[in-house]
């Protein structure tokens, strides 16, 4: 019985994801999107942004989506639309923290 409760309680879960229904994310409509240098063409840049995360080495990916996150929240911050990457900017491979660096961009 309480098998099948948990696992009802998970499908529904699962399907609420699936479907967007819970509000995970970015819910505001000033949400920054990830972009491509070419893809700002035209647009105001607002400066540079930095953020680093400790803990990288066999988490990088994972401390690296921290630090990229941590980017676009302080590009919403500052009112911009969009943040292009530097090119340098990824996870590495055993390093003791990850940092994401980049640009922010709004748009006209």
């Amino acid at each position: 019985m309480i098998a099948t409760i948990f696992n009802k309680r998970n499908t529904l879960i699962s399907a609420l994801l699936l479907t967007g229904v819970l509000p995970i994310g970015c819910t505001t409509s000033n949400c920054v999107s990830v972009a491509r240098p070419d893809e700002v063409k035209g647009f105001s840049a607002m400066g540079s942004i930095k953020s680093t995360v400790p803990l990288g080495g066999l988490f990088r990916n994972l401390t690296y989506q921290a630090a990229l996150d941590n980017c676009l929240k302080k590009a919403e911050s500052m009112g911009a639309t969009h943040f292009v990457p530097d090119p340098d900017s990824g996870a590495t491979f055993l390093s003791l923290s990850e940092t994401a660096h980049g640009t922010a961009y709004r748009k006209p």
